[in-house]
């Protein structure tokens, strides 16, 4: 393997710090229209570099935690 080589496969190991639009959505399972909706919406952060949005994946977990929070708050029972 030439130094290139393992150059590009070092690269290509480290961990995704942002995704696109696209790539949110199928992580989600969900459309990309709504990605761009809960952007909107200011539920999902996202950065723009030019042209290209990316969404940090910090930004994809915190909207899940936040979103299950809300439904085990739905499901609990109120106490007097």
């Amino acid at each position: 393997m030439t130094s290139l080589e393992r150059g590009a496969a070092e690269r290509t190991a480290l961990p995704k710090l942002a995704v696109t639009p696209e790539e949110a959505a199928d992580m989600l399972s969900i459309g990309r229209t709504q990605v761009y909706e809960l952007i909107r919406a200011g539920e999902l952060d996202s950065v723009v570099f030019g042209r290209a949005r990316r969404i940090p994946v910090d930004a994809l977990e915190d909207l899940l935690r936040r979103r299950r929070g809300r439904q085990v708050d739905a499901l609990t029972p109120e106490r007097d």
